[in-house]
């Protein structure tokens, strides 16, 4: 039985949500559920809450995020033989290397990010926190007004303007691409 049930999630609602889970595993504990959410964050704050907090059984129980979701329906289609649509997805790899290069760019901004050692890890770390922020909805133009305002700790003003122009560059570059978010540019990039 398909049942799609959607919401925004908040604290409050955790109970509700281990409770609807439990419902569902009751009668046979190895029933596929899936449960797709915005974030890698959130995904991993809610494999914590049902399988250590709720201690619910977990088998057959998949939760991902939408961009997971995209892939696993790409997977799907090559292994059934299906065209693929022509806008291929790509994972977070791409988006990493998509973010180291804009760093080396050396735009205005941006210097503090070339600082970084140039680990596979440094890139990784920069494009989940502009995921996140994506995820929570910051405007970099507005992110960068605060920074200008003196609304964060000194020590930490350089950081943060450079973290929120390279989230700004990217989202320019997803506009003159004519698409609405980084994620969104990583994906036209490879139609190119």
């Amino acid at each position: 039985m398909l049942r799609i049930v959607t919401g925004p999630l908040h604290p409050a609602l955790d109970r509700a949500l281990v409770e609807d889970i439990r419902s569902l595993k009751t009668g046979d504990p190895f029933a596929p559920c899936a449960l797709i959410a915005p974030s890698a964050t959130l995904v991993d704050r809610l494999k914590r809450l049902l399988a250590i907090e709720a201690r619910l059984p977990v088998l057959n129980l998949h939760v991902l995020t939408f961009h997971q979701l995209a892939l696993r329906l790409q997977n799907d289609l090559v292994r059934s033989g299906l065209s693929l649509p022509p806008l291929q997805l790509v994972d977070d790899f791409y988006s990493e290397q998509l973010v180291r290069q804009v760093v080396h760019r050396k735009l205005p901004g941006l210097e503090p990010l070339t600082k970084l050692p140039p680990s596979p890890g440094t890139w990784k770390g920069l494009w989940a926190t502009i995921r996140d922020l994506k995820d929570a909805v910051v405007r970099p133009d507005t992110a960068l007004k605060a920074v200008e305002e003196g609304l964060f700790e000194e020590d930490d003003r350089p950081w943060l303007q450079a973290l929120f122009t390279l989230q700004a560059a990217l989202v320019e570059g997803s506009r003159s691409l004519g698409v609405g978010s980084p994620d969104d540019l990583a994906l036209s990039l490879t139609a190119l």
